[in-house]
């Protein structure tokens, strides 16, 4: 992370400010990198542009007038940012904007005649590969912006990474417990995530690549369970971070032998790393928690939770079935019949 923002950052100085592109794979933390580069700049404010394959230059000058003030000068009409000396405007996925039949990006074109030392500066990003939905840049483009590549961490430095985020979770989530989480216990629950993540890899489905970005979400989300519930402290946060997996890359995966592939990979690293038969006991069990908001109701991984809102518990899928069916009931009283047949995948 210190080099990345050590190849930009000078590009960012009131000395430079050129224009650059931060290029890299997806989930590798280039908006983080990004927005803490801005955080550090003085009388500098951010306009943020995220594009789409419909962005063009309309949408990037309808950003100008909210942020700044159009004046006249000795050289002619230029913007003046509002309340501060300068502006950094922020491309998201500058790549994604699509061409038309002449291979000519209006939103590219336009940031070609505008990239020169003004008082405002253009900065972009963009996913590396040719996925779909992304485009190649054109070389009239790439030869006037700077460019900096960053890549995913390697397996050690991501061990050491999500070591260091799973430290203050755990110590919160255990409570009285928190001793459990020992030095050599997180070492050891980062490596599984990180096995995890390495053994799973990407299919011909885009939607199959696991990026660090969601290691992270797989971590925080430890936040929103008590992880004491059992009487085995181990199989207890075992299971919640298996229960998690399964929410953020299991429910992804779209046949039954990719399905039963991540499972048996699942299995095999928290054997092999816990020697722990956790797992078993997972196969009718769903997480939730009722009565976090006014309107009471059920609240499933995947929805934020404050953190002093109530932990999520266990259920069974017969228990999990009722509440479904007396929350549709309520519905159905108060604003109008659903008519929803409950089977599995509804309930999942």
């Amino acid at each position: 992370m210190q080099r990345g923002l050590h190849c930009f950052s000078h590009w960012l100085s009131s000395q430079h400010r050129q224009p650059f592109i931060l290029v890299g794979p997806e989930g590798c933390g280039k908006g983080m990198l990004l927005r803490y580069g801005f955080s550090r700049l003085r009388s500098t404010q951010e306009a943020v542009v995220r594009c789409s394959a419909q962005t063009s230059s309309r949408h990037v000058l309808q950003k100008l007038s909210q942020t700044c003030l159009l004046l006249s000068s000795n050289t002619g009409r230029a913007y003046r940012p509002k309340d501060c000396e300068n502006l950094v405007l922020y491309l998201k996925d500058i790549n994604l904007p699509k061409p038309d039949k002449w291979g000519t990006s209006n939103l590219i074109a336009f940031l070609q005649q505008r990239v020169g030392p003004e008082n405002f500066q253009v900065v972009g990003c963009m996913s590396a590969g040719g996925a779909v939905g992304r485009h190649t840049l054109t070389s009239c483009f790439t030869s006037i912006v700077c460019i900096c590549t960053i890549d995913y961490p390697d397996r050690e430095q991501l061990q050491t990474i999500y070591y260091a985020y799973l430290q203050p979770v755990l110590q919160r989530s255990l409570g009285s417990q928190a001793a459990w989480a020992s030095t050599g216990k997180t070492h050891q629950l980062a490596k599984s995530l990180e096995q995890v993540k390495a053994k799973f890899m990407e299919d011909d489905h885009s939607l199959y690549l696991f990026t660090p970005c969601v290691l992270t979400q797989w971590v925080l989300s430890l936040l929103r369970y008590d992880l004491t519930a059992g009487t085995n402290i181990t199989d207890s946060v075992l299971e919640v971070v298996a229960y998690e997996a399964r929410r953020l890359f299991r429910d992804r995966l779209i046949s039954s032998k990719d399905i039963h592939s991540f499972d048996n990979i699942l299995s095999s690293v928290i054997r092999g790393d816990w020697g722990s038969d956790a797992l078993d006991n997972m196969t009718d069990g769903f997480y939730v928690t009722w009565g976090a908001s006014e309107g009471g109701g059920v609240m499933a991984p995947g929805q934020s939770l404050p953190l002093h809102g109530k932990s999520l518990g266990l259920l069974d899928f017969a228990d999990l079935s009722q509440v479904i069916h007396k929350g549709a009931v309520l519905y159905g009283h108060d604003n109008r019949e659903l008519d929803l047949l409950l089977f599995w995948e509804v309930s999942y």
